[in-house]
């Protein structure tokens, strides 16, 4: 605005005691001022977050050992002098830390889908808002407000639809075995296994929605055409 329209705007609406904002040097000391009280703020909001994003993206690393271990059972049944005890062994583990991966994602979705929920819903009011507010008053801090609300609503999307992605991999990779080789009761648990990551856990946002980039895609078409009708009947 200073630089478009040489009007001292600030972007919020806090003055500091002593200063005067009018002033070239006043507005400076006070955008500073926001500055770092905005940078503050984000850095609560990205703690918090932070939590969520270790415990979500930790079963990248859980899918990955999950994929070593089918990687080293179809080496074992490329072996034409396997040994039967082993491979079986192998299987058991591989079906064990399934039921693991699966506890771990169930874990996931109960213990943070209220959160992400709240998370959520938060992030869609304030864009929602931050947008009417900036067609009705032209505020530019508003679009710093709907750039971080777009900003977390991405980032949970993108958590949830990095869940889904490793589960497609985890599906793929017991595809990609030789499991014809394994014995007709090693071939039934391995399909369980295979039945089970086909049905596999995803993130929900508190049981309402799946929690992927689709919805937030939706969420945002949702968002545009409420701001459609609302500027339809304020003009």
């Amino acid at each position: 605005m200073y630089i478009q329209y040489h009007e001292l705007v600030m972007v919020l609406r806090l003055q500091i005691p002593g200063i005067d904002p009018t002033n070239v040097f006043g507005f400076m000391v006070t955008t500073v001022y926001h500055i770092l009280i905005i940078n503050t703020g984000i850095a609560g909001i990205l703690a918090a977050d932070l939590g969520i994003m270790m415990f979500v993206l930790h079963i990248i690393g859980i899918a990955d050992v999950f994929k070593n271990s089918l990687n080293e059972l179809d080496r074992m049944l490329q072996n034409e002098e396997r040994d039967e005890e082993l491979v079986h062994r192998q299987l058991l583990d591989i079906f064990v830390m399934h039921q693991e991966l699966i506890a771990y994602e169930e874990g996931l979705d109960s213990t943070y889908g209220v959160a992400v929920f709240v998370q959520v819903i938060t992030s869609v009011a304030c864009l929602a808002l931050t947008l009417f507010i900036y067609y009705v008053t032209g505020n530019f801090g508003s679009v710093l407000f709907m750039i971080g609300a777009m900003f977390q609503l991405l980032e949970f999307c993108l958590l949830g639809t990095a869940l889904t992605v490793k589960n497609n991999h985890i599906e793929l990779a017991l595809y990609d075995i030789c499991w014809y080789k394994l014995s007709m009761k090693n071939q039934k648990m391995l399909s369980f296994v295979l039945f089970r990551s086909q049905n596999a856990v995803e993130m929900t946002i508190g049981g309402v929605a799946l929690l992927n980039m689709e919805t937030f895609v939706e969420i945002i078409r949702t968002i545009y055409s409420a701001f459609a009708m609302m500027v339809r009947i304020l003009d």
